[in-house]
């Protein structure tokens, strides 16, 4: 049974507990974690890529409070929005593709890090890239894919380890179609796919998935890392990334490099 808003054991009720133990985070907790402003958390909730719910407070009103599958969803279209130049309404519209299933693997793969993957990660200093880490990859500059780790293959159905996201056009996205290659997953979105569409869209997909070996540029951004670093600063734990601080670093040495 689920917890009544009125009830004491309620997590929501519990804003001395951390967030990641009560499931939920306050609106100053979420701009912590994710490195968002409130307003650009109300643009990605407009685009249907998160949404906030109203709980109680202990004398009377609500506050707004995210859920964590939701700060993580939000961390990573702030962090698209960074690194790729979109505005955050593109980048609400991607997270908003892919099924809170899929987020579910990612974050709990997100999880699993291993301190001996990366040797930069030494003394928990810097944030430490993983063997089962998820990326997206923007292709040419138009074409985006999530690339899932090969052990997660079978799980989802895939025979390959690219979905589709989709395509970049002037300040829009136009998402792809997608369909699992094989498994229960396959079987169940075709019990409700237009049968007559579909040699087509499965043609679509191959293509896509061969323009991203055809490449002229493409540039990955590891969101399981950003998963963690998310969570890391919900735990109040470093979150420094190396190459922030390359400049001190390729700057070491007395006089700096030769001009």
């Amino acid at each position: 049974m689920a917890a009544r808003f009125d009830d004491p054991d309620n997590p929501l009720l519990h804003l001395d507990q951390p967030p990641l133990e009560r499931g939920y985070f306050s609106d100053e907790e979420t701009v912590a974690a994710t490195g968002l402003q409130v307003a650009s958390l109300r643009m990605l909730q407009a685009a249907g890529a998160v949404r906030a719910i109203s709980a109680p407070k202990h004398h009377g009103g609500y506050r707004r409070m995210w859920p964590a599958l939701d700060v993580y969803k939000a961390a990573v279209a702030g962090a698209m929005a960074e690194d790729y130049q979109w505005n955050i309404k593109i980048t609400g519209t991607v997270v908003s593709k892919l099924s809170d299933s899929l987020w579910q693997g990612l974050v709990a793969s997100a999880q699993k890090i291993d301190p001996a993957d990366d040797h930069f990660s030494y003394d928990n200093l810097y944030m430490a890239a993983g063997k089962m880490d998820w990326f997206f990859e923007l292709v040419n500059r138009k074409l985006l894919f999530l690339v899932v780790p090969n052990p997660l293959m079978p799980p989802l159905g895939l025979s390959s380890p690219l979905i589709p996201m989709g395509l970049l056009s002037k300040d829009s996205f136009n998402p792809a179609p997608w369909i699992p290659d094989y498994g229960p997953k396959r079987e169940k979105v075709l019990e409700k796919a237009d049968k007559e569409k579909l040699p087509r869209v499965e043609a679509t997909i191959k293509h896509l998935r061969s323009g991203y070996e055809r490449y002229r540029s493409r540039t990955s951004l590891n969101i399981s890392m950003i998963v963690r670093a998310a969570q890391r600063r919900a735990t109040g734990l470093p979150t420094a990334y190396i190459l922030d601080n390359i400049q001190d670093i390729f700057l070491a040495e007395e006089g700096g490099p030769e001009e």
